[in-house]
């Protein structure tokens, strides 16, 4: 684009397909991932804008910095804002609820469930069912090529493939069911909008998506089974610092308590944990958690507690050395 022009989805194509998926009503959501700020006005945003307002199951995104350019869009809006972790410097985790308002996704969840996340006080629950207010997403639908496995074309382009042209219709009118009980995204999949995330760059369309389908799967439900595992796998560190021992130390105790049946067993597991630490502990948990549960949980604020927690051991046996050294000299 020519410097100081603003690129911007062709409203008039847009337009076109929304008139035309309004007339058949036949698809589940859309998500509609295009802002419409106050920048680049165009001839057809009222009656774009009155379609959108006109249309069932659809939304649109909007930020906290910068307003929308027709209030009539507040009511199909969410919060499309991210934020990051502690040591990610790219996107990481998703803020489903936030001092601003709803997100896209927790929009699109409200509309398709008729459920919501509700804050009380520092705890959210979902219904009956305790819940996160942000969560790091696992990423199922990416978009690392145009085509799937059978090599049909996934992504389309809004003109060329799904409207077609003077010469030719395109997808939209060809095959009557291409939106027959379907999610529809319409967004940009590369440009100014990608994010770097542990899976590589992603477009902020699909991270928006991802974070919907992680609420449609409950993935923002605290798991009872992984509340379970998280509490013997805290109470074993805990226990082990608090007794001024190590992994290996635990272990090796356990070998001389056991038969010669299990020796050879715990053995192994003695050898294992010489090398593995905290740290590396709670990551492979955190690895297991994930390839068995699904669930992801984040080991940087929990590594931190524990090493406070042997500091103050550490310290508190030091000043009763000196206090008994000093007690002597007395």
């Amino acid at each position: 684009m020519p410097i100081g022009v603003i690129q911007i989805t062709d409203r008039k194509k847009l337009l076109e397909l929304l008139q035309e998926l309004k007339r058949r009503d036949d698809y589940k959501y859309i998500l509609l991932d295009v802002f419409f700020g106050q920048k680049g006005e165009t001839s057809q945003d009222s009656a774009l804008y009155a379609t959108i307002c006109s249309m069932d199951r659809i939304v649109v995104p909007c930020h906290s910095d910068e307003a929308l350019a027709d209030s009539s869009l507040i009511g199909k809006a969410g919060l499309a804002d991210y934020t990051t972790t502690y040591k990610e410097g790219g996107f990481v985790k998703y803020p489903y609820m936030s001092d601003d308002g709803v997100s896209l996704p927790l929009r699109m969840y409200e509309h398709m469930t008729g459920r919501t996340i509700r804050k009380h006080w520092f705890i959210y629950t979902d219904g009956w069912r305790l819940v996160r207010k942000s969560i790091v997403l696992t990423f199922d639908i990416n978009a690392k090529s145009a085509y799937n496995e059978d090599g049909e074309k996934v992504w389309h382009y809004l003109g060329a493939d799904i409207l077609g042209n003077e010469e030719e219709n395109g997808l939209l009118y060809e095959i009557p069911e291409l939106t027959k009980d379907k999610y529809i995204v319409i967004g940009a999949l590369q440009g100014d909008d990608n994010h770097s995330t542990y899976i590589g760059s992603v477009s902020g369309t699909l991270i928006n998506l991802n974070a919907c389908f992680s609420l449609l799967h409950d993935h923002h439900v605290v798991s009872v089974t992984l509340v379970v595992i998280m509490f013997f796998a805290f109470f074993l560190l805990a226990y082990l610092t608090l007794a001024r021992q190590d992994l290996r130390g635990l272990a090796d105790d356990m070998t001389q308590k056991h038969n010669y049946r299990w020796r050879t067993r715990m053995m192994t597991l003695s050898a294992l944990c010489s090398w593995v630490g905290y740290s590396l502990f709670l990551t492979i948990l955190c690895i297991l958690t994930y390839v068995f549960l699904g669930e992801v949980y984040e080991i940087f604020i929990t590594s931190t507690m524990f090493y406070f927690l042997s500091l103050a051991v550490k310290y508190t046996d030091n000043f009763k050395k000196l206090s008994t050294i000093w007690k002597r000299k007395g």
